[in-house]
């Protein structure tokens, strides 16, 4: 199973979206946000790949693993 965590650029195109969706059986929608821990978690996670995308297009700087592993 592939999983794929989506941002819609325009947000009143939500509705349309969700019925384009739910058209499709081989698609299941599975709305992380409504568990509060769930949801902290994948906004941490989706905080964290953006960090790393910087990180390779040179715009941040982030701490080497050694380093962050040594703080533990």
């Amino acid at each position: 199973m592939e999983q794929y965590i989506l941002q819609l650029k325009d947000g009143r195109k939500k509705k349309f979206f969700d019925e384009l969706l739910s058209q499709l059986d081989f698609v299941e929608v599975v709305n992380i946000m409504k568990d509060g821990k769930k949801a902290t978690v994948a906004l941490e996670l989706m905080e964290a790949l953006g960090d790393a995308k910087a990180h390779l297009h040179g715009t941040k700087k982030l701490r080497p693993a050694k380093r962050l592993l040594d703080e533990l």
